[in-house]
């Protein structure tokens, strides 16, 4: 898994928590859920993989409980800001495949 891919997976996993954060503002006792920032995640890797997919995967354990209160006009800017990178990733995405395909002569 390339750095590319396991980027748009977290910004997945991102969206996702903050998505469920919006639908269950209004919810007794739930509590707001954060992921943590992406370069730091992968810096607390290990350093011992064999490469950087071994090391890095988004998963629900990422995920942490806050004792914040959901504040939904945040959480919109947040989910905007995560959907924006998205987008940019993918299209940087799409550039490297095409890149490699002219490069291997398979357009």
């Amino acid at each position: 898994m390339t750095l590319i891919a396991q980027k748009m997976s977290y910004l997945s996993m991102k969206g996702q928590v903050i998505s469920q954060n919006i639908a269950n503002a209004d919810t007794p006792g739930y509590h707001r859920r954060a992921v943590g920032d992406f370069n730091k995640l992968v810096q607390s890797q290990p350093k011992h993989a064999k490469n950087f997919s071994d090391a890095f995967q988004a998963s629900p354990h990422m995920v942490q409980k806050t004792n914040e209160e959901i504040n939904k006009e945040w959480e919109m800017v947040d989910y905007t800001e995560v959907s924006t990178d998205y987008q940019t990733v993918t299209s940087l995405y799409r550039r490297w495949n095409t890149a490699l395909k002219s490069v291997i002569g398979k357009n």
